[in-house]
């Protein structure tokens, strides 16, 4: 898990963070690929507000739909949605990656997963 810090100074927690040419810090999240309604999508389950969230199955830039509040145990929750307004960067784990990997030990090599 690493922490990082968007332009507008908010903080974020992610599998890895990738820096763009302006030098600001985005979130890396790592996806399994998983076919919905016939569509082969990208998912990951989200650490703020616990939810799947699923996306079309394109590396890069996605915005961020977290819930603001969940249920749990009956009371609504605030999430501290950190990726709201902001969006991370999708990537597909390795083939071969087992449900459950600790994918931020994986190492990001000039965009290519090594």
């Amino acid at each position: 898990m690493m922490t990082g810090t968007y332009a507008d100074g908010s903080q974020f927690e992610a599998d890895a963070i990738e820096t763009d040419s302006d030098g600001a810090q985005w979130p890396v999240v790592f996806c399994e690929k998983v076919t919905r309604y016939r569509m082969v999508l990208w998912r990951f389950k989200c650490r703020y507000c616990g939810s799947w969230h699923f996306h079309s199955a394109v590396p890069g830039h996605h915005m961020a739909h977290c819930a603001e509040t969940v249920q749990r145990q009956g009371r609504k929750v605030a999430t501290n949605a950190a990726y709201n307004g902001h969006g991370y960067i999708l990537r597909l784990a390795p083939e071969g990656t087992a449900k459950g990997h600790k994918w931020s030990q994986l190492r990001l090599s000039e965009g290519i997963w090594t």
